[in-house]
């Protein structure tokens, strides 16, 4: 096979060259017209599949999102109640801010600290009416509470609102502020 010289570099005339960098020369790996089209094939195959999977996700994505989201809210209200604060932890940002219905704001590790607190001993808390509201990887979640239990061996008991803000951040929703009104 006759070779042909571009910008110093010896490389063989095969209309479908691979070059691979050897020390100082160029060793042209043989390619067939049929390899190639192979590949291509197999590429634009790969584009039309990941297109329809995107397409896919988008059709089902706001009512998946929205019962995930639901979901999460519900998961939430059950690892309170058992005084689970590591699960709470996995669910919240690292820059969490909740303000209670007593107008008290506390930070990621004071709301942490509260859940297991030994003092607190929920007996219910219950979530219904949510609603979500998206608005790109963040979303508003709202609805109506009611909680129960005893504080410091007092009874307690609030029904209210919550509104939750949820950003989805490394693959995952957590939630950055809670906000509880009675």
């Amino acid at each position: 096979m006759p070779e042909r010289e571009v910008l110093g570099l010896r490389f063989a005339n095969n209309p479908y060259p691979m070059w691979i960098w050897q020390h100082e020369t160029v060793a042209v790996l043989e390619v067939t017209p049929f390899g190639a089209m192979c590949r291509f094939i197999v590429a634009v195959g790969i584009c039309i599949g990941v297109s329809i999977a995107s397409w896919a996700q988008a059709q089902a994505g706001p009512r998946t999102m929205h019962a995930n989201l639901a979901t999460l809210e519900r998961m939430w209200v059950q690892a309170q109640v058992r005084r689970d604060a590591k699960t709470v932890a996995a669910m919240i940002g690292d820059q969490f801010i909740d303000t209670e219905y007593d107008a008290i704001t506390k930070d990621r590790k004071a709301f942490l600290a509260e859940i297991a607190d030994p003092k607190v001993k929920p007996s219910l808390m219950e979530i219904d009416k949510v609603e979500v509201e998206m608005y790109g990887p963040a979303a508003v979640v709202s609805g109506a509470y009611h909680a129960k239990g005893k504080y410091n061996g007092n009874d307690y008991e609030h029904w209210g609102r919550f509104t939750d803000t949820w950003v989805y951040q490394e693959s995952k929703w957590v939630c950055v502020a809670a906000l509880e009104q009675e």
